[in-house]
This record gives structure tokens, sequence and C-alpha cells, in this order.
């Protein structure tokens, strides 16, 4: 019968079934010595001759001292006083390509390509599919006198997209604040100023900190025209400067 190659916690051992003799080939881990050492978990992952992937998972000190037992038995307030631990390096021809640490104890590791042979990717010109809809007006238009500029206190910014106007200011929680497009027609919009919920869960990573940071955006769908914007702010209207060709 043929030899096979066999792995186990940086081991890589040789066996003639046919002789029944075990050859030691090659080795790594002994030498990094107790940190390196996993009382339970690991993987080696072959990918040629002298090219190795070599996962230590379970790796743990109690105290500072090596733990002799899995880091995730201890319980109670011995939990509290372990620190985990898990290393996964890349070996070719002796050398150290990467390393890895993770602050946790992970069963196995595996080395994935970033692209498989049946990915086919063709880039061309991006089109939009589909559209934001109308966005619903405000009809009560209250009143309010001139007050010039609007205030740099607000952080008033506005952005244009392909198919969208974006608000961005910062208003106090509860203050009455309409976006008013004017034209040969005029457009109006509520601009809500207290906390909204997030629908996605990474949005999180974009919030603004500043709880009175506001983000409204408004469709340009069924929009033609030149547009001056201007903001109704409790009882004042200010003039933005700002004017758009939709």
């Amino acid at each position: 019968m043929p030899a096979k190659d066999n792995f186990s916690r940086g081991v890589r051992y040789r066996i003639d079934t046919g002789k029944m003799e075990i050859q030691q080939v090659w080795q790594y881990g002994k030498e990094r010595g107790a940190e390196f050492f996993s009382t339970y978990i690991c993987n080696v992952e072959y990918y040629g001759e002298g090219h190795y992937l070599v996962h230590s998972g379970g790796i743990g000190t109690f105290e500072g001292e090596t733990c002799n037992k899995p880091p995730v038995q201890f319980r109670g307030e011995d939990e509290k006083k372990v620190v985990l631990n898990s290393i996964t390096v890349e070996l070719k021809d002796n050398v150290l390509m990467y390393e890895m640490h993770l602050p946790a104890n992970f069963y196995r590791a595996e080395k994935l390509k970033l692209y498989c042979a049946e990915d086919v990717l063709s880039l061309g010109k991006g089109e939009l599919l589909g559209t934001l809809g109308v966005t619903e007006e405000f009809t009560t238009i209250p009143p309010a006198e001139a007050g010039g500029m609007v205030p740099e206190q607000y952080n008033v910014k506005l952005g244009q997209e392909e198919d969208r106007l974006i608000l961005k200011a910062t208003f106090e929680k509860g203050q009455m604040v309409l976006l008013q497009l004017e034209g040969e027609t005029t457009h109006s919009y509520f601009i809500p100023t207290t906390k909204r919920p997030f629908l996605a869960m990474c949005v999180g990573t974009f919030q603004e900190s500043d709880e009175r940071a506001v983000e409204f955006p408004i469709s340009k769908e069924k929009l033609v025209g030149e547009f001056k914007i201007s903001l109704i702010i409790d009882d004042k209207k200010y003039e933005t400067g700002v004017t758009v060709n939709l």
C-alpha cells in the first residue's frame, strides 16, 4: 500500500501502511514553547511541498500561566482570570509569511482564495433600477418673517445626487423646520427634528454622534425646473443661497 501523509498540531508524519512504519518529516511550533500550545483544538493545511498553514486555536493562560486544560472550561470567578488566544501562521520554505493573533479560541483555520475560477466579473456603466418615489409634501405653510441667510449655528449642508437632494443640518429637538423649493412651482417638505430609528444594522457606522444632527433626502422624481432652496425654522424664513436645476 502507498505511503500517506498525516498532520497533527504542526507535525507532518509519513506512514507506510504496508510496513507500518511512521517517519516524522516536518514540524512547527515546538520551538515556540508554551505561547503556541493549544490544549484541544488546532489544524494544519498543506498547500504544497514546504508550504503550510498552521493553526493553534485553543491557547490560554490562567493568571499568567499556560492552561493545562481547555481554557473555555474555566467557570465563575476563574473565567475572569483566563486570557484566550489563537495563532495562525503561514510558512513557506521555513519562512514565516504572516502571523495572525485573535483574542479567542477558534476550532480550525483555512485560507480562502479571493477569487475562484468560476467567478466572472464584468464591469460596465451602472444604471439606476427602480425609483425612490415622490417625497411627500407638506401643504400647510406657517407664516414666517424674513430672516436673511440661514445662521451658521444650524450647520446646513445641501447635496445633490443622481436621484435625490439631501439636507444635512443641526436642529434642537422639536424645532419646526420646513424645506422649500421655490421656482415656477413651490414644493415644501417637513423636516423631522426628533430622533428616528434606523432600519439597517450597518448604518451605525455612519451615524452622527450629535443627536441633534438631521439628514433628510428629497426625491427628484416629478421635480422639473430651477428652484431656490430656503428653510423655514420656527417663525423665520431663511435663504440658503443655493439654486438647483432639476
